[in-house]
Order: structure tokens, then sequence, then C-alpha cells
């Protein structure tokens, strides 16, 4: 996701803080942990979730806008010599990305997913079609097309 959405502290109480992390979710989080322990799994952290970065149609077409897979950032400068410094390692290369529920659940939250797949499974669709995975630059094309219904 570029860019990433700013990490920071939103507000302090007495025994919490309201914090908002790199995907745009905001959440409420003990006071012995900073936002950095979302973000690089240093301690478990329990979290009570306040905010998801896609509450309306107009936060998902921002969203969109953050994984465009055409923007030269997403690109090695050099690929040639990527590569070569790639096939001279000593470590596993991994790539990873989530699959389509788990992303779109990022965005959305697990009841605001599952409540558009009734309420607006036109965004889901959307979502599918157009998310990261998906996206044109990756596949020249979206490389699935779900079906214009859903069986749930």
């Amino acid at each position: 996701m570029i860019p990433q959405f700013e990490e920071r502290v939103l507000e302090e109480r007495e025994d919490s803080r309201i914090v908002q992390d790199w995907k745009g979710n905001v959440s409420e989080i003990g006071k012995e942990y900073g936002v950095e322990h979302l973000r690089n799994a240093i301690d478990f952290v329990t979290r009570r979730w306040v905010r998801c970065p896609v509450e309306s149609r107009a936060d998902w077409e921002a969203m969109k806008q953050r994984y465009d897979a055409t923007i030269p950032e997403r690109l090695a400068a050099d690929p040639m010599e990527l590569g070569r410094q790639l096939a001279d390692r000593g470590h596993v290369v991994v790539v990873h990305f989530s699959g389509l529920f788990w992303q779109i659940r990022e965005w959305l939250g697990f009841e605001g997913l599952c409540l558009r797949f009734h309420d607006d499974p036109d965004l889901i669709r959307d979502m599918v079609i157009s998310g990261p995975n998906t996206s044109p630059g990756f596949c020249g094309e979206p490389c699935s097309t779900p079906p214009r219904t859903w069986s749930i």
C-alpha cells in the first residue's frame, strides 16, 4: 500500500490510547504499547477495534488509489541489478500477500465485511475485482472476474 497511513496516537486516555496503524485501522491499546507494536508484532497486543479505513464508497475509492500497481515506487529502480543481487543471496526470498477475505476484512472489519455481503454485494464485488491482488498492473487485466451473483 502506497502511501501507507501515518502511524500515530490519536488520543491518550487514563489507561489506554487510541492509535491509527499503517493500514488505517484505528484501535484502542494499552498504555504499555506503542503504535510500533501493531506493525512489528513485538508482543501480542490486545486491541479494541474503533474504526476501519473503509466505511463508505468514497473511502473505498480513496483506498483503491493506494494500491495502484502502475506507480513507479512499486518497482525496483534497476530490476536487473535487483535480480543479480537476489541470485547471489544466501537466504530464501518470500513473497506474501493476503487472501481476498483477509484483505477485505482489513479494510472493512469483520462485521463490516459480513454485513456488506448482504447489504452491498456490489461493493464487495468491486473490492474483489479492483483489489491489490487483481490490479491490472500485476496481471495486465483483472486476474479473475467473480460471478455476477454471489452464492453464500
